[in-house]
């Protein structure tokens, strides 16, 4: 750079001020997460979850973006909740904010299903917190954010100290059975019914979960083969068939057989194979289910190779997801009707007639010879 000092003997200073924000001017956000769990009893175990920083994109004249601050200057927060856990909800403590931005955040459950494998644990959340600045400079927590944008905290309750609060549930892990056309398995078929048999006895189902018959009897009060037990599950809503459709449905044990056999065929259809045998297998990491036979081998190649599809059933590699077939065509006639029996009965005494008149035939030619 050339240039030319017009007054060499002038100084030039170059002043910058720094101001700090005080502990008064700072907001604050308590970030919590609560755990739920559905359609299964919390025991003994805990659930564990991580806090981690993500990006933070500043809105004040500065601009730019940075690395979201951390509850107590924590590089990663963890908590653990267990059933005793007041409210089921802790905090990873309180985040301190000095510049107006947005702050994102992710928290994240621990995946155990090395030690339970029936349950589905909740994804990573996304959680944004938002911060703006007033007229007169002072800074606001605006809302707080998860990522299916649910607000989780608004600067309109009022209250002195924002909690962002992140609700975590998990279920049981889910089959999704479907009714397909075994020609076309994209077309899912309606009013199959079904009912579903382990170790020949069987099974119900309340609210989309499998029960056994102890289990029903603990909630009726009675057995399942008593009088009136019919209408107390009826009033339980629990039912020994279901229709198809497509059906989720939890409360399988892993390494059991099951047996799901088909009691009616959609109209228009008839039943390739009355009964398919299935089982779910988990190995630490994943779950899956495999076609058996009734004794629980399952089903393979020559090569060893689980065979995940035949003339009556599929199931997914790597999930939880079984379809059973059915073939166009009508039935014939098999349920005992008037017209079954009817050409049953004429075709007995047909033959009846015909034997009786052999017989009288021989006798007559007998008489003739003798004479």
């Amino acid at each position: 750079m050339e240039g030319t000092i017009e007054a060499p003997d002038t100084r030039y200073y170059n002043q910058f001020t720094n101001r700090k924000v005080t502990e008064s001017e700072a907001v604050r956000v308590e970030l919590k997460v609560k755990k739920v769990v559905e359609d299964y009893t919390w025991g003994q175990e805990y659930y564990r979850f991580t806090l981690s920083a993500g990006e933070a994109s500043y809105t004040d004249t500065e601009g730019g973006t940075g690395t979201s601050p951390m509850p107590d200057g924590t590089q990663n927060s963890a908590v653990s909740i267990y059933n005793s856990t007041a409210e089921h909800t802790l905090s990873f403590g309180t985040v301190r904010y000095t510049r107006p931005g947005t702050y994102t955040y992710t928290v994240s459950e621990y995946d155990n299903s090395r030690n339970m494998p029936d349950v589905q644990f909740a994804s990573p959340v996304t959680i944004t917190v938002t911060v703006t600045a007033d007229d007169s400079g002072k800074l606001v927590v605006e809302n707080v954010e998860d990522d299916q944008g649910t607000t989780v905290y608004s600067a309109e309750t009022g209250s002195a100290l924002a909690a962002g609060l992140t609700t975590q549930t998990n279920t049981t892990k889910k089959i999704h059975i479907r009714k397909v056309d075994k020609n076309n398995p994209n077309t899912v078929l309606a009013d199959a019914v079904f009912e579903i048999r382990s170790g020949g006895e069987k099974m119900y189902l309340q609210d989309g979960k499998l029960l056994n018959a102890e289990a029903v009897q603990e909630i009726i009060g009675m057995p399942v083969s008593a009088v009136g037990a019919e209408a107390a599950m009826a009033s339980e809503k629990i039912s020994s068939t279901f229709t198809l459709g497509e059906i989720d449905i939890s409360g399988f044990s892993y390494d059991v057989v099951y047996e799901l056999k088909e009691i009616t065929p959609p109209d228009g259809y008839i039943i390739v194979n009355g009964s398919t045998y299935f089982k779910a297998v988990h190995n630490n990491t994943q779950t899956y289910l495999r076609l058996t036979d009734q004794n629980g081998t399952v089903l393979a190649d020559d090569d060893n190779n689980p065979i995940l599809e035949n003339d009556y059933a599929a199931v997914s590699e790597n999930g939880l997801s079984i379809s059973v077939k059915n073939e166009p065509g009508v039935a014939l006639p098999n349920t005992g009707g008037p017209g079954s029996h009817l050409f049953i009965i004429l075709g007995t005494m047909l033959t009846v007639l015909a034997a009786g008149g052999l017989v009288w035939m021989r006798k007559r030619k007998g008489t003739v010879s003798c004479q």
